[in-house]
């Protein structure tokens, strides 16, 4: 009999917290998505990242809402079971009035584990995928975030400072504090570029990527290697011509790499997204490329050393300093 009455009295909670909680919810997150539609207004993004971003929005609402429904609910619940005499049945069943207070309390907590948990966990989830879907939308936001004579760090490890903009988007006295790789970068002016990148075959296709400082040692290797028509058929696959002193060597990383592996860590290090525009094979175009560097490893004991991700990091660091002079 009790237990069909905590039940009963655990239903009628629920169906009255969960409306109201719906009803809050919603509200909030039209309020919400209003103040939200700059994004496509100001900013430039699509309708879809507008909407994405503001229904992943929805547990962070419901996470601040719950403390307060639970107890409109608890409260609204108790003043109705008193309205229309209900809890004297409860007196009358043989349970008293601590027993009931235990109950509401198990309940209680019971709750709070649950919001600890969804605030935890859910919530910092969906805030990192909204904000992922915006990093990868068409439209870089961070020109809109730059304000003159301002200290903006909305952008995770950044810092960035311009003293001033004028209508064509160029800024002057630029100053970007990379907390991640601890760089600081001063400029005396600047403009953000928003062009697009073309991405061929949608970006599915494999490259052999080989580092200046790679080139330059198998090129130095060379110069004391002088063909020689008297290596004529010495070599195997040899490409010495027999009529002159001349041989073609190919020269690379000997290593593919995917073109979109190349693009996402080129991104890493910038600490931005490119503006990416997916784009059908080209005709007379290939797939894969890749050096065959056999003859020139046995005429030179030729190995590149360089790694793709670390040739970046090198490029960057030299592309940033030289123009920055």
């Amino acid at each position: 009999m009790k237990n069909k009455i905590y039940s009963y009295f655990l239903s009628e909670f629920l169906s009255i917290f969960i409306v109201i909680l719906l009803t809050l919810t919603f509200i909030a997150w039209v309020v919400q998505a209003v103040n939200y539609l700059e994004f496509v207004t100001e900013d430039g993004h699509s309708f879809g990242v507008y909407f994405l971003y503001s229904l992943l929005s929805l547990p962070k609402i419901t996470a601040k809402l719950l403390p307060f429904v639970y107890f409109v609910s608890l409260f609204t619940i108790l003043l109705n079971f008193e309205k229309n005499n209900e809890l004297i049945i409860y007196w009358c069943a043989g349970i008293n009035k601590i027993t009931f207070t235990n109950q509401i309390i198990k309940i209680s907590i019971l709750f709070t584990i649950f919001q600890i948990l969804f605030s935890s966990i859910l919530v910092p989830y969906t805030q990192d995928k909204a904000r992922s879907f915006l990093r990868s939308s068409d439209i870089d936001m961070l020109p809109s975030l730059i304000k003159e004579k301002e200290f903006i760090d909305t952008v995770e490890d950044l810092t960035i400072f311009v003293d001033s903009s004028n209508q064509d988007g160029e800024m002057k006295n630029i100053f970007l504090k990379d907390l991640s790789g601890n760089k600081t970068i001063f400029a005396k002016k600047g403009i953000i570029n928003k062009k697009k990148i073309d991405i061929y075959n949608q970006g599915k296709m494999y490259r052999d990527f080989t580092y200046i400082d790679d080139i330059v040692d198998g090129i130095n290797a060379l110069i004391n290697k002088a063909p020689n028509m008297k290596q004529l058929g010495k070599i195997k696959n040899d490409s010495l011509s027999p009529v002159a002193p001349f041989r073609i060597l190919n020269i690379g990383n000997t290593r593919k790499v995917y073109l979109l592996d190349f693009i996402n860590a080129l991104e890493k290090e910038l600490g931005t997204k490119a503006i990416r525009n997916y784009m059908p094979m080209q005709k007379g175009d290939v797939k894969i490329t890749l050096s065959d560097t056999t003859l020139l490893k046995k005429l030179t004991g030729y190995n590149p050393k360089t790694n793709y991700k670390i040739g970046i990091k090198k490029f960057l660091k030299w592309y940033l300093s030289y123009y920055n002079k």
